[in-house]
C-alpha cells in the first residue's frame, strides 16, 4: 500500500512548496524602475491617491521599513488625514482593494510582458516582488511515473485493450501537444529588435539637418557653418566633417544613386527650381527637363524619380513614363517625403490633410495609380510622420516622428513622443501582425533624418540632445558666469536668509536644495513620485517647500514638502488643480491662482489658504489674474493679468471682459489692486528681498530682465537684455545680492550610428 507521503495529492502539495525557488530581493533601482512603469501607464496616470498610494508602500519596503507599514500611517501620509480612525473609515482598505485591481489588470495588459511583479497581497499593505515565472519544472525524482502492473486476474485480452486504449491516448496527447505547438508558434509574439549601442559619428555641434545620404563608404548630409549651409560628409566610421563641393550656387539635395555614384537635388538660384543629377566626385549638372518640384527620390533599381511638383502632385518621370506622370491624383492634401518600396513597385508617403494640420501614411502602386492609406486610425493628429526607409532585406521598414505623437489606441504611453517607429514586413503566415508600429526605444536624444545603412546592421540618425547651463550676469560688464556649477537648474528660490537655495533639475524636473554655493546637495522628488516638479518657494522658518507638482496626465497640484526631504502633501485635498503656491511672511496662509489654459480667463480667481483652519478664500477682485507672489514685508500681492503673457487670449473668448494686460499689485491694507506695469508677456515675477523691487523677465519683443519700484511711479528698467544671447533663455531670475541668473538651453545636433539585432 502506498504511503500517504507518496499519493499523488501529496506530491502535488509538495511540488508547489519546493518547486519554487528562493530569490534574492531585487535591487531598489529595479523595483523603481518598475514603479515609474506603472505610474507611468494609462491606468494610474489619472488616479493621484493610488499612484501616491504604491509609491509610499513600496519606498517604505525597499527602504526595510515595511513593518511601520500600516492602515492608520496610510491615511495619515498618503490620504493626508490626521484625525483618521482605521474603526470608523474603511477609505484605506478600498484603496487598496482597487490598487491590488489596479495591479492585477496592468500586468494583463501594459505590464504583460515586464519581468518584475510587484503585487499588493490581500489582508496585507506591504507589496511583494517577484520575477515573473519563479516556478520550476519539477525534477525526475519529484514526479513519480506509474508504470502499468498487469494484475493477475487480467486476462491477456483485456490487458492489449488498455495498452491500446493507452496507445490512443499516447496518441491523441501527441497530437494536441503539435496543435498546440502550431498554434503557439502561429500566434506567438514575435521578437523584436534589440538595441545595442549607440554611437556618435560626429562632435562638432554644428546645426544639421536631412536628409542623410550614403555611399556606402561616408555619409552625406547639409550643415550649418555660420549664415550658410554647406553639403558634408563623413566616413561611416566617424570623424570630423568635410565640405562637398557643389555644382552650382544654391542646391536642394534630395538623394544619392544606389552605385552611389551621383546625386539628385534640385538647382533654386533661379526663380523656379529645375532638377539636376551630378556626380558625387564633383562635375557639372546633368539638367532633367523636370522644372518646380520638391522631394526627389531614386527608386531603387534606379530607372525612375518620384517627386512632388510645384501644384502639390506625386509624379513619376523615368524613360518609360512619356513626361511626368501624375500617380495619385485621388487623394487630396500636401503631399510630403516620398519613399520607395526596396522592390521599386511602390511608392509610400506621407499625407497632411487638405482641411487641417493631420498627417498619415499612404501608400500607392507606381504603375496603376490607386493610392490607399495604411494604419487608418493610428496617427490622426497635428504630427508630422515620414516614411523614413527599410532594412536590409527589408524585414523592417521604419516611420520618423517630426512632431507630438499620438500613439494608436491601444498603446498605454499616452504621453510619449516616440521618435523612431518600426513595422515589420516580413511575418509569414503571422500576417495579420505585420504593419503595427512599434516604438523602437533608442534614448539618449531625440532622433530624426533616418538612413538604415546598407550593411542591415545599424541606422544612421541625426540627435539632438538638448543641454541647459545657468549662469549668472555681472551687471557692470554683462559677463556670464557659470553659476552652482552651470548645472541644469532652472526656477531658482532662496531661502530667507540666502543660505539656502531650492531648484527645479532638468530634464526630468526633480526638486533638489542645496546650500547656495552647490554644496550639500539633496534631492527632494522624484519623477516616480510626482511627474514634474516646478517653481518651489521656500517658506518663511525655512522648515518647508511649497511647489507645483505636474503629472504624467498633465494634472497641476500644489504641494508642501519639509526642506530635509520627505514625501509631499497635497495642500488642498481633492482632485482640483491649484497653480503655483507661495507663501505670507509670517507663513500661515500660501497663495496660487488657477491654472493657465482651465478655465475661461475672467474666471480665473487669486485663492488663499490658511493652514491652522485649512479654510480657502479668494482674494477681492483678482478675477483675471494668476500666478501670485507674497511680498516679504506682507504689504503686497503681486500677481499677473492673465493676457500678459499670452498676448491674444482675448480673441479666444468674444464679449468677456479682461483685466488690462501687465503687472498688478494688490495692497493687502486697502484690498484694492493697481496696475503697476502695463505690458504684454511679462513673466517669471519675484520680490527683492526689501519688498520694495519687483523683477520680472519679459519674453516677447525686447526681452530681458527688468526691475520696477513698487512706489514712486518709475517706470521699468531693464537690467539685462537677453535677445542677442546665442542659446535660448528658458528661465531668468535674482540672486539674493542682485545679480540676473539665466538658465539658457543649447540644442546639440550630431550624427549617430544605431547598432541594432534584428529579430
Amino acid at each position: 500500500m502506498a504511503s500517504p507521503k507518496d499519493s499523488p495529492a501529496n506530491n502535488d502539495t509538495a511540488l508547489s512548496a519546493v518547486g519554487t525557488e528562493p530569490f534574492e530581493m531585487p535591487a531598489p533601482e529595479a523595483v523603481r524602475a518598475e514603479v515609474n512603469k506603472i505610474l507611468s501607464s494609462a491606468l494610474l496616470q489619472n488616479a493621484p491617491r493610488l499612484s501616491r498610494f504604491l509609491d509610499f508602500v513600496v519606498e517604505k519596503t525597499i527602504s526595510g521599513e515595511s513593518e511601520s507599514i500600516k492602515e492608520y500611517l496610510i491615511g495619515v501620509e498618503v490620504f493626508q488625514k490626521t484625525d483618521f480612525d482605521p474603526s470608523t473609515s474603511s477609505q484605506v482598505r478600498v484603496q487598496a482593494r482597487n490598487l491590488r485591481d489596479k495591479l492585477a489588470e496592468y500586468y494583463q495588459t501594459d505590464g504583460r510582458a515586464d519581468s518584475l511583479l510587484i503585487e499588493l497581497p490581500k489582508g496585507s499593505y506591504v507589496p511583494t516582488f517577484r520575477p515573473r515565472n519563479t516556478r520550476n519544472a519539477p525534477t525526475p525524482e519529484a514526479v513519480r511515473v506509474a508504470h502499468p502492473v498487469r494484475r493477475e486476474s487480467e486476462s491477456p485480452r483485456s490487458s492489449v485493450q488498455a495498452q491500446s486504449k493507452r496507445a490512443a491516448l499516447r496518441l491523441g496527447g501527441a497530437a494536441l501537444t503539435i496543435a498546440i505547438g502550431f498554434a503557439y508558434w502561429v500566434f506567438r509574439p514575435l521578437p523584436q529588435p534589440t538595441l545595442r549601442q549607440t554611437r556618435p559619428l560626429t562632435h562638432d555641434g554644428f546645426e544639421k539637418r536631412g536628409p542623410m545620404l550614403t555611399d556606402g563608404t561616408r555619409l552625406y548630409l547639409t550643415e550649418r557653418r555660420g549664415h550658410r549651409w554647406l553639403l558634408v560628409s563623413v566616413l561611416l566610421g566617424g570623424g570630423e566633417t568635410s565640405v562637398v563641393p557643389l555644382p552650382v550656387a544654391a542646391v536642394q539635395v534630395s538623394d544619392i544613386s544606389r552605385d552611389g555614384g551621383r546625386f539628385l537635388g534640385w538647382d533654386t538660384s533661379g526663380d523656379s527650381s529645375r532638377m539636376i543629377t551630378w556626380p558625387v566626385t564633383g562635375g557639372p549638372p546633368d539638367y532633367t527637363g523636370v522644372t518646380g518640384g520638391s522631394w526627389a527620390t531614386w527608386s531603387p533599381d534606379g530607372a525612375r524619380i518620384a517627386y512632388v511638383d510645384e501644384n502639390n502632385r506625386l509624379m513619376i518621370v523615368g524613360p518609360n513614363t512619356n513626361g511626368p506622370r501624375e500617380i495619385s491624383a485621388s487623394v487630396s492634401g500636401l503631399y510630403w517625403w516620398p519613399e520607395w518600396t526596396p522592390d521599386s513597385k511602390t511608392l509610400r508617403f506621407s499625407l497632411q490633410g487638405a482641411k487641417s494640420q493631420t498627417y498619415s501614411l499612404w501608400e500607392v502602386d507606381a504603375d496603376r495609380g490607386k493610392p490607399y492609406r495604411l494604419l487608418s486610425g493610428w496617427a490622426e493628429a497635428p504630427v508630422r510622420i515620414s516614411p523614413a526607409g527599410w532594412t536590409f532585406q527589408a524585414s523592417y521598414s521604419f516611420i520618423s516622428s517630426l512632431g507630438p505623437v499620438v500613439p494608436p489606441p491601444d498603446r498605454s504611453e499616452r504621453g510619449d513622443r516616440p521618435d523612431v517607429w518600426i513595422m515589420r514586413e516580413t511575418c509569414g503566415m503571422a500576417f495579420w501582425r505585420c504593419r503595427k508600429p512599434l516604438p523602437l526605444a533608442i534614448g539618449g536624444a531625440r532622433y530624426y533624418a533616418l538612413l538604415p545603412n546598407r550593411d542591415g546592421r545599424s541606422i544612421f540618425a541625426i540627435g539632438i540632445q538638448s543641454a541647459w547651463h545657468l549662469e549668472r550676469s555681472d551687471r557692470r560688464s554683462g559677463a556670464f558666469f557659470p553659476y552652482l556649477s552651470g548645472q541644469a537648474a532652472t526656477d531658482l528660490d532662496f531661502s530667507k536668509d540666502g543660505k539656502s537655495v531650492v531648484y527645479t533639475r532638468v530634464p526630468d524636473y526633480t526638486l533638489w536644495r542645496s546650500n547656495a554655493d552647490g554644496s550639500d546637495e539633496r534631492q527632494l522628488t522624484s519623477a516616480a513620485m510626482l511627474g514634474e516638479s516646478r517653481e518651489p518657494h521656500w517658506s518663511p522658518d525655512g522648515a518647508e517647500i511649497a511647489f507645483l507638482g505636474v503629472s504624467r496626465s498633465q494634472h497641476y497640484k500644489a504641494y508642501v514638502i519639509a526642506a530635509g526631504g520627505g514625501f509631499p502633501k497635497p495642500l488642498v485635498e481633492g482632485d482640483g488643480e491649484e497653480g503655483v503656491p507661495t507663501w505670507s511672511p509670517d507663513g500661515k496662509s500660501l497663495v496660487w491662482g488657477d491654472p493657465l489654459n482651465r478655465r475661461a480667463p475672467p474666471e480665473m480667481l487669486i485663492h488663499k489658504l490658511d493652514i491652522n483652519t485649512s479654510q480657502v478664500t479668494n482674494l477681492p477682485d483678482s478675477s483675471g489674474l494668476w500666478t501670485p507672489r507674497w511680498s516679504p514685508d506682507g504689504r503686497y500681492v503681486a500677481a499677473l493679468a492673465v493676457d500678459a503673457l499670452t498676448g491674444d487670449v482675448q480673441s479666444q473668448y468674444p464679449g468677456a471682459k479682461f483685466r488690462p494686460p501687465g503687472l498688478w499689485l494688490f495692497n493687502v491694507g486697502t484690498g484694492r489692486w493697481a496696475c503697476l506695469v502695463p505690458r504684454l508677456h511679462i513673466d517669471q515675477v519675484r520680490w527683492a528681498q526689501n519688498s520694495r523691487v519687483l523683477y520680472f523677465s519679459i519674453m516677447g519683443k525686447d526681452p530681458g530682465i527688468y526691475q520696477v519700484q513698487v512706489t514712486g511711479g518709475d517706470a521699468a528698467e531693464r537690467i539685462l537684455g537677453l535677445s542677442g544671447l546665442s542659446s535660448e533663455s528658458e528661465w531668468a531670475g535674482m540672486t539674493p545680492d542682485g545679480s540676473p541668473l539665466v538658465a539658457r538651453s543649447f540644442n546639440v545636433q550630431e550624427v549617430y550610428a544605431i547598432d541594432f539585432v534584428w529579430r
